[in-house]
């Protein structure tokens, strides 16, 4: 299970992709039930997260995954994977908690214009959050963050015809890019001390 983490953020973004191409056309046909499909990318999750946690308290390895990416300069830039004691209980909390918010979430949007939208955003927003987790270098850590951050954009400012909503989702998104440009400043200082994006490198 261990080595099928990689799957841990594809079903929710998976869910995110069907209700983004044709969450319409399945409410038009289904109605509100189309929001399961947003419930059931992230219940799918629960079983691999338990899996690798239950693993890894049964005695097996952490696992580190690496893939070459691409080149800058003489230095390569390697992504991937990572999966230790801490992660996998990270990814359970994310599994469990996220199930249940978007379960409540097809009572709290009833009746709503956008209601597929939503489920299409919290899904995005749920895989996300697995990226950051199972991130194992600063890029895929970043690119995760930079996600997380437009999600909170789109869900905080929502129902963007309330003058409040819009404003509130405004002052998010002015203050995760201020933190956004310190990161990324970070990170470029790191790969040129290390040169490498990977944790294991860079620590």
């Amino acid at each position: 299970m261990l080595h099928l983490a990689w799957i841990i953020p594809l079903l929710p973004y998976t869910a995110c992709a069907v209700l983004v191409f044709f969450g319409r056309a399945l409410r038009e046909r289904w109605g509100e039930k189309v929001g399961w499909i947003g419930v059931a990318g992230i219940a799918a999750t629960i079983p691999f997260s338990l899996g690798c946690l239950v693993q890894l308290i049964g005695g097996a390895a952490a696992v580190d995954v690496v893939v070459p990416w691409g080149h800058v300069g003489h230095a390569a830039i390697q992504v991937g994977y990572a999966v230790d004691p801490l992660t996998a209980v990270m990814l359970c909390m994310v599994s469990i908690v996220a199930t249940c918010i978007q379960t409540y979430s097809l009572g709290y949007m009833h009746g709503d214009a956008r209601f597929e939208r939503f489920f299409a955003y919290l899904s995005l927003f749920c895989g996300s959050m697995f990226l950051i987790c199972l991130s194992n270098n600063f890029l895929m850590l970043y690119a995760g963050w930079e996600l997380v951050g437009l999600c909170s954009y789109l869900l905080i400012g929502f129902w963007f015809e309330r003058q409040s909503a819009a404003n509130a989702a405004k002052k998010a998104f002015i203050t995760t890019r201020v933190g956004d440009v310190g990161f990324a400043i970070g990170i470029l200082i790191l790969f040129g001390y290390a040169p490498s994006l990977l944790f294991a490198d860079v620590f």
